[in-house]
């Protein structure tokens, strides 16, 4: 069987160093096949996913940052919407990627806008002679769950072909206990289902001449109700629709030392917001064309010269923009030399980027990352960027409903840097073994944050400076022994994220306080075991005290709490056919809990899938 290769992979993606990353195999992928994105990440990340209920906006926060300031990238291509600045991770199903990595630290030499505190990347794989693959999943689970799954792929010795086609459905009328009330009382969560259906379209060719060009489809439609804060004690029958087409064209050629990629993207993407409780009916449109052309020189051995160029034009339509229709057209050129020889211990990599909006120039973004291995199996390493975001199209134009736009914001800020230490090496011939530390700090100048003006009407401004900072530890193993193999990995992460610096007018007692909604201690734990075609996988979370307010006020702060999930995983293979029966139960202990005040998230409940899969190798 041959192996399978990122097709599509940015170049420019390959020259990082001294920036730590976790990527999401499709094995793993495959536990929450049924789910969202959101939730494969709250299985592993903990507090660094902020939810506002099951399946309600749900974005990334690493390193103390906020969701816009996390890129989403879907084979390079940015995901954040130019009029919230995000990406709802809810309304990405895991089935649509191969591979998701995700990376912390500022990156915004390689990714652009939004990149500050990190990035989520998701990919697709291709592999070439390797016959007709059928496979279809079928889930049930708690709360009105059902997922459907149909896939066929043609892998020939020049053409890859994938259709997939998915459909899920989630009720979401769980039972949370409301503490908000006296006495306190068990209650149902209303109008908070979810239905989503969606295509993916994958095409791959190799030319001769070593010239390869392919091209995806990404079709998706969402129905999502929006429940009410339970504070508020009021059932809603708001409904949000969520409906995109994505889709790219790709070619890249590589002869001796050099190789090129070309890669244009388009997104148009439609959000019809209606409330009939209230008499609202707001539609809201952005498309957005992205042109990439990328190149990569071996100028000498241990010695490569990667850049690029980067056009995007947005547009959108809304309806609470008074009649505004806006559009922005973006140009980055950003190139970086990696210095990799093979007799020294030393890496090494020089970034600069610079971009264009409309004419007016972001600041200047440049990145230094190192690796430095002094024995076999010790490497310290570092990297030092700016990075930058600049304003949202709600941010610059919005009008009405109790709030104003403010056309003269600033881009968004930041000089980031860490240092890492990491130790691996063999446990007894039969595993491996990986140990990780880094210390980090991040400071985020003309942070955009909306507050009430003196007319009590809402308006964004650049209010303050944050500094970021904390250190993270992690430790991984795996170990095979006969018939059984193990893995382990656990983390913990320690966040302070403070306002160092207010704007007159804001209030003074948030200075030096934490950022609303970021704990300052997290854990992560996983474990897997598999033998014989069973596996076993266990994960766990802490997500320490998270305060709701400013001033950090301890009676307004969310608890603390565990989360711990199990599956189960059974694979049979008969003729050629593969039957995977999986069983999952999540939140084990049955922990009550909220990522945002007033939006409590669901307790145990349990799911069971079936995937077929049939393959037919020539």
């Amino acid at each position: 069987m041959l192996e399978e290769v990122v097709i599509s992979r940015s170049k420019f993606q390959a020259s990082q160093i001294g920036l730590q990353a976790l990527t999401v195999d499709r094995s793993l992928l495959s536990y929450t096949q049924g789910s969202s994105l959101a939730e494969l990440l709250r299985h592993l990340a903990g507090g660094q996913i902020r939810s506002y209920g099951a399946n309600g906006l749900t974005t990334p926060s690493f390193r103390g940052t906020g969701g816009s300031h996390t890129a989403i990238l879907w084979e390079g291509i940015n995901l954040q919407s130019p009029l919230s600045g995000q990406m709802d991770l809810s309304l990405l199903p895991t089935a649509v990627a191969d591979e998701v990595t995700l990376q912390k630290g500022g990156a915004a030499t390689l990714y652009g806008n939004g990149a500050i505190g990190g990035t989520i990347q998701l990919e697709n794989k291709a592999s070439f002679g390797q016959g007709l693959s059928l496979s279809t999943t079928q889930e049930l689970g708690s709360f009105g769950q059902y997922y459907q799954n149909y896939q066929v792929a043609w892998s020939g010795p020049k053409l890859y072909s994938r259709t997939q086609y998915f459909r899920r459905e989630v009720e979401n009328d769980y039972t949370y206990e409301n503490t908000y009330v006296r006495p306190v009382r068990q209650e149902v969560r209303r109008n908070a289902s979810i239905q989503q259906q969606g295509l993916l379209q994958q095409l791959d060719y190799q030319l001769p001449g070593n010239h390869i060009v392919g091209a995806k489809v990404w079709l998706q439609q969402n129905d999502v109700q929006v429940p009410e804060t339970i504070l508020s004690g009021d059932d809603t029958e708001a409904l949000q629709q969520d409906d995109f087409a994505r889709g790219l064209i790709y070619w890249d050629w590589t002869q001796d030392r050099l190789s090129l990629t070309y890669k244009q993207a388009y997104q148009a993407y439609r959000l019809v917001f209606t409330d009939p409780s209230i008499d609202l009916n707001s539609n809201s449109t952005f498309t957005t064309w992205t042109h990439r052309l990328e190149g990569e020189i071996d100028l000498k051995p241990g010695i490569q010269w990667i850049g690029g160029i980067n056009y995007i034009r947005e547009d959108a339509q809304v309806t609470s923009f008074g009649g505004e229709v806006p559009f922005r057209n973006r140009l980055a050129i950003y190139q970086s030399i990696r210095w990799m020889p093979e007799v020294l211990p030393w890496k090494a990599t020089l970034s600069v980027r610079g971009e264009a909006v409309d004419g007016s120039s972001t600041p200047i973004i440049p990145a230094l990352g190192w690796e430095y291995t002094p024995i076999s199996g010790f490497t310290i390493s570092g990297n030092y960027s700016r990075n930058y975001r600049i304003p949202t199209f709600n941010d610059l134009f919005w009008v009405g409903s109790g709030a104003m736009g403010n056309p003269d914001l600033l881009p968004e800020t930041s000089w980031s840097g860490e240092q890492s230490m990491q130790w691996a090496g063999k446990l007894a011939q039969q595993g491996t073994y990986r140990l990780r530390a880094t210390a980090y700090t991040s400071w985020v100048n003309n942070w955009i944050l909306w507050r009430p003006l003196e007319t009590g009407i809402w308006a964004p401004d650049n209010v303050k400076q944050v500094w970021n900072r904390g250190l993270e530890a992690s430790a991984h193993a795996q170990y095979t022994w006969g018939a059984w193999s193990f893995q382990g990995d656990v983390s913990y992460n320690y966040v302070l994220a403070t306002n160092r610096q207010l704007k007159a007018g804001t209030n003074e007692r948030q200075l030096g306080k934490q950022l609303l909604y970021t704990p300052r201690h997290e854990m992560s734990l996983l474990l897997q075991v598999n033998w014989r075609g069973y596996s076993l996988l266990t994960t766990a979370t802490h997500t320490g005290q998270q305060y709701t307010d400013g001033e950090n006020t301890e009676v307004f702060a969310l608890p603390a709490y565990q989360l711990a999930n199990l599956s189960m995983h059974k694979s049979i293979l008969v003729s050629g056919w593969t039957f995977d029966l999986r069983g999952s139960v999540n939140n084990l202990l049955n922990q009550p809990y909220e990522n945002r005040r007033g939006y409590p998230l669901p307790g145990r409940n349990y799911s069971v899938a079936l995937t077929i899969k049939f393959q037919n190798i020539p």
